[in-house]
């Protein structure tokens, strides 16, 4: 169950109520155990303060926009790819690699692999793929040659979904500097130099869904 506070500007993922028991996050702080798979699975720590808000208070679903993305078995989003930061980080790295191999030979450069992530991001069609209905003449099917420079550029080391506001709109997280961005790629705007701030602005009442 998903309450939205207007006033707090915040979404809570919480259980339903069991008689008179007050409702409790949906999901419990995360274990160390938990934490210590999430950060194998990026490949570098989180940061220490998003550590202690999985441990301490709940594996997601707090906070800003529709809540804190959660680290493993945690608050998945809400996302039409939802998962852990660690899956959705993934998740954004495999989408710029499968944007680059468009930019570079159009639709059919793609792997079954990019096919497949941007699939699950609602552009082009399986179905006509499959089918064989794809021509130079569709749209999916036009070939485009980009120069180096143009294409898309890989996705930043780091950058973790934190969490989202609808309509495509994500807050992200630098793990290693901890500033809060919006947008997939430079240049960011920066919504908070760290996660502190950010958080004590949120708390403060303050918008933070800035584009």
């Amino acid at each position: 169950m998903r309450w939205y506070i207007p006033q707090r500007k915040t979404c809570l993922v919480l259980k339903p109520e069991d008689g008179e028991q007050e409702p409790i996050f949906a999901f419990l702080p995360a274990t160390e155990q938990q934490v210590r798979e999430t950060e194998q699975q990026l490949g570098f720590p989180l940061p220490p303060l998003l550590r202690l808000l999985y441990t301490q208070i709940a594996n997601g679903g707090f906070g800003p926009g529709f809540g804190i993305i959660g680290g493993k078995d945690g608050y998945p989003g809400v996302d039409h790819v939802p998962g852990n930061i660690a899956r959705r980080y993934q998740w954004e790295i495999d989408f710029a690699d499968a944007l680059r191999q468009w930019d570079k030979g159009g639709w059919a450069s793609l792997t079954p692999e990019g096919r497949q992530v941007l699939w699950e991001d609602g552009i082009g069609s399986q179905e006509l793929w499959e089918s064989g209905q794809l021509t130079d003449d569709e749209p999916e099917g036009e070939e485009i040659h980009l120069a180096e420079e143009d294409l898309t550029p890989p996705w930043p080391k780091h950058l973790l979904p934190l969490c989202e506001h609808g309509c495509n709109i994500t807050t992200y997280l630098f793990a290693d500097t901890e500033q809060v961005v919006q947008g997939m790629h430079n240049p960011y705007l920066v919504v908070a130099a760290s996660l502190e701030e950010w958080l004590e602005r949120w708390l403060a009442g303050e918008t933070l869904q800035l584009m």
